[in-house]
């Protein structure tokens, strides 16, 4: 659980620097990031979305959706090879989109890591 306070923590800093409020855990969001790292990791495949692209169920909405968290705003944030909450944090801080969703109008959040598979679920209810 520690990886996972850092890695809220490293989120809201880079949002109180930009003047932003804090992002909180939810419990649902959380089970959804667990399942996609989960998926990810057992898959050995990086997507935003399981199974084949067509599969349009399968992506984060419903993964939130199915957890219980109902939104009027998600994101999601997914790496692969980070050793660290650092290394992730970088890699998503130099990447417009990514930065883009740690700087978003979110009021939620979901963290998790499954081997070296990482993800963030953003959420506004």
């Amino acid at each position: 659980m520690a990886e996972c306070d850092d890695l809220l923590a490293e989120h809201n800093l880079r949002r109180k620097q930009a003047e932003l409020p804090p992002l909180v855990f939810n419990t649902n969001l959380m089970a959804a990031a667990k399942w996609h790292a989960d998926y990810m990791h057992k898959n050995r495949s990086m997507t935003h979305v399981e199974g084949y692209l067509w599969n349009k169920d399968r992506t984060v909405a419903n993964r939130a959706k199915n957890n219980g968290y109902m939104f009027t705003h998600i994101g999601e944030n997914i790496a692969r090879g980070q050793q660290t909450v650092n290394e992730v944090m970088q890699t998503w801080w130099n990447s417009a989109p990514h930065k883009n969703n740690i700087l978003g109008s979110y009021v939620h959040i979901g963290v998790a890591r499954t081997g070296d598979y990482w993800c963030v679920v953003f959420g506004k209810s």
